[in-house]
């Protein structure tokens, strides 16, 4: 059973190159649980592993 505070969606948000991404994170009733801002050297970093 996934709990109401379960992540189940993340989205990324464009930003221009020399900012950082922004990554947020919703629960199963759309609601904001989570953001961070992330380095471009980890997105690329993951992308690798996908």
């Amino acid at each position: 059973m996934i709990g109401k505070d379960t992540p189940c969606g993340a989205c990324f948000m464009s930003t221009p190159p020399e900012k950082d991404a922004i990554m947020v994170l919703f629960n199963t009733k759309g609601e904001l649980t989570m953001s961070s801002v992330t380095t471009p050297d980890f997105l690329e970093y993951k992308m690798m592993f996908e």
